[in-house]
């Protein structure tokens, strides 16, 4: 056991209370994956906070799968006082008499009192990193950093690390949710045609090896994506500001903040591979795909996904890695100095011409299409 997943396996053993957080709207295999490991930590006497999510679209499809949870995460009472006091100590019979030495008079209705969530002594994030939890309306407080472990970083997939924490954390239930697992595994990878490595088959021969019983779970497979209703609609604005340019064999795909923002839909990585993920049903097969979209600050950042050497050859240009065949770049001032960018690079301009060209002010497909000419300059990424 490397070092990393010895201090897991640490903090988890010495943790009574726990919580694991996943995205507001959660893929269908980061809700099976969560409820694995809730269950793992149950099992093992913890209390667990769940973080509230889009889920119920998939517990009707796994419903016999699933335990009801069995605690209470545990509240705590807080008290708010308006200056500064002296505790003296505390006494219990049938009630708590708290005892302080306060500096000045203290009128009873300047004392706060509130209830909320106790601290959790381990915190599990379905995100790369404590930035991304601050878009969360958590009601929890958030531990020290210490003892948050991130589970967003693209390495591996999800269910290969939930694999290995629940091994940590209950070996038996590993075995007994073997089937569950091998779902979340065949989904994440799209039965097994994306996301592939050693480490995927070697996780799905042990699941196998393991009793899993894919047979079993087929059907629920295999079921249409269930979509929102603000999806739908920012899948159909998304095709509507789609365009095929064969002469460069690129599929753009242009979204202004306003289209996020009507749909409530956000514009994480996450929700943006998603909505590429669908888009690539109506696109040719030989294209690169490129979305460009607008974050609230109307800052424009870009999506190239695809395969082959002209997706290498766009990560070169642009400087950026390669995740799974997707490509994450930005930002730039506005669609049209972003598009044109990137027509100068699949045109085989130099780094130089590109640079020139980046000055100009001509308009993007984007801007022709809907009118809308972006004059924000750019700020930091929220």
């Amino acid at each position: 056991m490397d070092e990393r997943m010895e201090a897991i396996k640490n903090l988890m053993a010495g943790a009574s209370k726990a919580a694991l957080v996943i995205p507001a709207s959660p893929t269908e295999e980061e809700f099976l994956l969560e409820e694995i490991l809730r269950e793992a930590l149950e099992k093992t006497g913890k209390k667990v906070y769940v973080s509230k999510g889009d889920t119920e679209k998939y517990k009707n499809n796994w419903r016999d799968f699933i335990k009801s949870p069995v605690s209470q995460f545990p509240e705590k009472i807080y008290i708010r006082f308006p200056g500064k006091i002296e505790f003296e100590g505390i006494s219990q019979t049938n009630e708590a008499l708290l005892t302080f030495a306060p500096d000045a008079p203290m009128p009873l209705e300047n004392i706060q009192i509130q209830k909320g969530l106790a601290v959790p002594d381990a915190l599990i994030a379905f995100v790369e990193n404590k930035d991304a939890l601050s878009s969360r309306n958590l009601e929890i407080t958030l531990p020290e950093e210490s003892k948050m472990i991130f589970l967003g970083s693209k390495t591996r997939t999800l269910s290969e690390k939930i694999f290995d924490l629940v091994k940590l954390i209950s070996p038996e239930v590993a075995g007994s949710k073997s089937t569950m697992l091998y779902g979340a595994l065949a989904i994440e990878t799209k039965q097994f045609s994306k996301n592939l490595s050693a480490g995927v088959f070697g996780l799905a021969k042990t699941l196998l090896e393991a009793g899993a019983k894919p047979d079993s779970i087929s059907g629920r497979l295999n079921k249409t994506e269930n979509l929102s209703a603000g999806e739908i609609q920012l899948l159909g604005r998304a095709l509507a500001r789609s365009m095929d340019d064969q002469a460069l064999k690129i599929f753009w795909t242009f979204l202004a903040a306003t289209d996020f923002e009507k749909t409530h839909i956000g514009s994480s990585e996450e929700k943006i591979i998603s909505l590429q993920q669908r888009i690539a049903k109506y696109s040719p097969k030989d294209c690169v795909m490129l979305i460009l979209w607008e974050n609230s600050d109307r800052k424009v950042f870009g999506l190239a996904a695809g395969e082959g050497e002209r997706l290498i050859l766009l990560a070169n240009s642009l400087g950026a890695a390669l995740k799974n065949n997707n490509l994450f770049f930005g930002p730039y001032e506005n669609f049209s100095s972003a598009e044109k960018a990137l027509r100068d690079i699949f045109k085989g301009k130099s780094q130089a011409e590109i640079s020139r060209n980046l000055s100009g002010n001509s308009l993007s497909a984007f801007e022709i299409k809907t009118g809308e000419a972006n004059t924000h300059k750019p700020t930091d990424l929220i």
